[in-house]
């Protein structure tokens, strides 16, 4: 289990299209694993993947969660992300405002069983 599962996390990612980036957005907030998923076009990545520079135009994904989500988002991306290896990079906030904490832990906790 992870270490104060109701803590605040922001996970950062990237797609190849803003359509890729809205699909992802809906899987996480249909699944209750993101409070709010902001999807920023216009990114250009330079990074070296298999020994070659590259440069390629993406998007970049900003998923609002909790630490309690992040494995299930882990899979999520795992079955649906377009790349082979996905970018997810969390982030734990230093400080979260107690009335958004308050939202954001309601909108991923799991919806009560029958």
């Amino acid at each position: 289990m992870d270490p104060r599962p109701e803590a605040a996390l922001v996970l950062l990612s990237t797609a190849p299209s803003v359509e890729r980036a809205r699909e992802l957005a809906a899987a996480l907030l249909d699944g209750r694993l993101a409070a709010c998923v902001q999807i920023l076009p216009g990114l250009e990545s330079h990074y070296v993947w298999q020994g070659v520079r590259e440069a390629s135009s993406e998007v970049q994904i900003t998923i609002k969660t909790s630490q309690q989500r992040r494995r299930e988002i882990e899979a999520l991306f795992a079955e649906r992300h377009p790349y082979g290896v996905p970018e997810l990079l969390a982030l734990e906030p230093v400080f979260v405002e107690a009335k958004y904490l308050a939202w954001l832990r309601q909108s991923v906790a799991p919806e009560p069983g029958p």
